[in-house]
């Protein structure tokens, strides 16, 4: 009877939508914020610049309300750290609000996917890409730190949500109020793309291009409100035209800055000259990493012990573009030939070019993620049903839907337990609280060494002790050349051991990462056995020591 009653439960489309949004949701929540334990430091980057902006509208340079950040040189998306500042502004600048946004977009984002999927396919494909959205490692990940990448996923998925939508609506000939509204936002997403991750602007400009030849014909019918809908998408898309004209193109200042309400900042380097590997090793590497099922060994991305999709993520993925691009699968009474669910396949198509000078991974093909589930859970539905024994077809759906339970299930007892050890070092758990110890162990005058191991090791103690930015301009030592904006120190921290000023005083603190080589005596080495040198340790964990050090 029990049996019974929750299969009955299970075949209720409605309720089994609840049901598995509840999990996901409970996935992200769950020891939220602190797993993963301690900051990154391009989160805490953000959520610094976020508090600039806060505080005295512009970024922690003094550009006002930059298009994009410079950040330490390279630059850093800005959409972010806008979205943060309500955050930090009702509680604080902290883990709990910089990761928040993405907390927001990433639970928001299931029952988006839910409803393209269904749109698309129908309404066990949208289940299952539910279900793959809510219990997979790699969606679950980025909903939960502050990385200016993970929320990307979020706006591509409502921007093609709103298009498919307004195709439908294209097709009336009289539109309500509340249709035409729609149709002049459909783009607007893609907008917020540009500024929510820096590799959005090749595969947004390519899609926004076909897209436009591609569906003429809808578009022309209500030409007006087409219009209106691209100059949407192009005004707000200038500042990051501007910002790619400026820094990739004339490569100089524009002669009109002055006259904007926002800064272009021109960068010190091109980041993507800092990640290319070559044209034949990225295609080699970018081949693996899709064929192998979207491995990534970068520890705050993911547990390399589970594929961030997966076991035959790739297998499932090839059958779903399989069947999406033989158009005998489908039925298109609802659409004319050149159908909304074509919009997968432009988006693959505008995402391609990458693959060949970008050394893809996880971070960097956030824009795509939700796509590829989508087409995972087609290619999951369509095989079921091309089996021709009915009772193996059921069977094999089943241990589908198993599947993707049991890893899911696996890799959350591993992430709530197992994953915050291993990457404890990695996301600087307890710098917060040691930086605190530091800076009360100090004697008046007494500077603080932060090991350079700490990536952007400067952002720490702004972030922790909330400077302010003009206070940070006004007493940091800042180095800028083509290597970067390099900050060596402010007020009593010092953060390059070149910049230590020993003269009139015998020691300073070193907050440094246990047993390894960069010793806050620059005369000390290790010992040959290679145990830690140690002058006074005053504070000691897994993850950090406070050493006073002594001069000679």
């Amino acid at each position: 009877m029990l049996k019974q009653s929750i299969i009955k439960y299970l075949s209720d489309s409605f309720k089994l939508f609840w049901l598995i949004l509840a999990f996901g949701i409970f996935f992200r929540v769950i020891n939220f914020p602190g797993i993963p334990a301690g900051l990154n430091q391009d989160e805490v980057a953000a959520g610094y610049e976020a508090f600039s902006l806060l505080h005295s509208g512009a970024d922690k340079w003094g550009n006002i309300l930059p298009a994009y950040f410079i950040a330490w040189g390279s630059g850093q998306s800005v959409l972010l750290s806008y979205l943060q500042i309500p955050f930090i502004y009702i509680f604080g600048l902290n883990v709990f609000s910089i990761r928040l946004p993405s907390l927001i977009l990433g639970i928001l984002i299931l029952p988006l996917i839910y409803k393209l999927a269904q749109k698309w396919f129908d309404t066990k494909t949208a289940l299952i890409a539910l279900l793959l959205a809510s219990f997979l490692p790699w969606p679950v990940v980025i909903s939960r730190w502050g990385l200016e990448a993970n929320i990307l996923p979020f706006f591509i998925i409502l921007g093609l949500y709103l298009i498919t939508l307004s195709l439908e609506i294209y097709q009336k000939n009289i539109l309500k109020l509340s249709q035409k509204i729609l149709i002049l936002v459909s783009l607007l997403p893609f907008s917020l793309a540009l500024y929510a991750y820096g590799l959005s602007i090749i595969p947004v400009a390519i899609f926004i291009i076909i897209f436009i030849f591609s569906y003429k014909k809808y578009l022309l019918k209500h030409k007006s409100l087409a219009i209106s809908s691209i100059l949407i998408f192009g005004f707000f898309s200038i500042p990051m035209a501007l910002f790619v004209i400026k820094n990739n193109i004339l490569k100089t200042n524009l002669g009109f800055e002055k006259y904007l309400g926002f800064t272009i900042p021109l960068l010190n380097s091109n980041r993507l000259t800092q990640i290319n590997d070559g044209f034949i090793t990225t295609i080699a590497s970018n081949f693996y990493f899709i064929v192998a099922g979207f491995p990534d060994s970068i520890s705050w991305n993911n547990d390399p012990v589970f594929l961030p999709l997966g076991l035959f993520s790739f297998p499932f993925l090839a059958i779903g573009i399989y069947f999406l691009i033989n158009k005998k699968s489908f039925n298109f009474k609802k659409f004319q030939s050149n159908s909304s669910l074509n919009l997968a396949l432009i988006w693959l198509l505008s995402f391609s070019p990458l693959l060949f000078f970008v050394p893809i991974n996880t971070t960097r093909s956030n824009s795509i993620l939700y796509l590829i589930i989508i087409l995972i859970a087609f290619g999951i539905t369509k095989l079921s049903e091309q089996i021709a024994d009915p009772i193996f077809s059921k069977y094999f759906f089943k241990i589908s839907v198993v599947w993707i339970i049991l890893y899911g299930v696996v890799f959350q007892l591993n992430y709530n337990f197992l994953y915050p050890k291993k990457v404890e070092v990695e996301f600087n758990r307890g710098i917060e609280n040691t930086l605190e110890i530091a800076k009360n162990k100090a004697t008046p005058g007494e500077q603080i060494y932060l090991t350079k191991e700490v990536l952007i090791n400067y952002v720490y103690p702004l972030f922790v002790f909330e400077i302010q930015p003009e206070e940070f301009r006004a007493k940091a030592d800042i180095k800028i050349d083509d290597s970067g904006y390099n900050v060596h120190s402010f007020d009593n921290f010092v953060f390059d051991k070149n910049y230590l000023k020993l003269e009139n005083q015998a020691t300073w603190l070193a907050i440094l990462k246990p047993c390894q080589n960069n010793w806050c005596d620059r005369l000390n080495t290790l010992n040959n056995n290679q145990n830690c040198y140690k002058n006074d340790v005053l504070y000691e964990t897994d993850v950090w020591q406070i050493v006073r050090c002594y001069s000679r």
